[in-house]
């Protein structure tokens, strides 16, 4: 079972957790950037860009929005006077 020495540190270390790939032991460390990855399936720029690109569409229809309200009243209060 402790073919290395490397194995035997890891066992002394951390006990039989540390040997343990799929139980998250100390023996097993994984990039911050890969658990991003299987997490949200994709790389965190992208996540990024998706999100960036969906907010000016929302921002743009929300201000669409307020801008016809807004001069629908000038309208109505230019057509009274």
């Amino acid at each position: 079972m402790l073919s290395t020495p490397d194995k035997r540190k890891i066992y002394d270390r951390y006990g039989e957790k540390g040997l343990d790939q799929n139980s998250g032991g100390r023996g097993h460390r994984m990039d911050p950037d890969e658990i991003f990855k299987q997490f949200f399936g994709g790389d965190f720029l992208c996540l990024l860009l998706y999100f960036w690109e969906h907010f000016f569409i929302v921002a743009y229809y929300l201000f669409r929005r307020w801008w016809w309200r807004r001069l629908s009243v000038w309208r109505r209060w230019w057509q009274h006077v």
